[in-house]
C-alpha cells in the first residue's frame, strides 16, 4: 500500500523548472531524496507539505488527494 504517491508534478520558477516528478513511498520503507542542487528536492517536499503551489499535478496522501 502506498502512503503517498506523486504524479507528473511540475512547478516553475523564473530560473527553475521541476519537471513531472512521479513516484509513490510505500508503507514501510525507509525513503530518501537523492539528487544535485537545483534537481528539485525541496520544492517537491514544500509541495508534499503544501508550502508550495504545484502549477500542475496530483499530490496523494494516505488515500487523500491534497491537490
Amino acid at each position: 500500500m502506498s502512503v503517498a504517491e506523486v504524479h507528473d508534478l511540475n512547478k516553475t520558477y523564473p530560473a527553475f523548472a521541476l519537471k513531472r516528478a512521479s513516484f509513490s513511498i510505500e508503507e514501510g520503507r525507509i525513503t530518501g531524496f537523492i539528487g544535485r542542487n537545483g534537481a528539485g528536492k525541496t520544492t517537491t517536499i514544500k509541495s508534499m507539505l503544501n508550502l508550495v503551489h504545484p502549477d500542475s499535478g496530483e499530490i496523494y496522501a494516505l488515500a487523500d488527494q491534497w491537490m
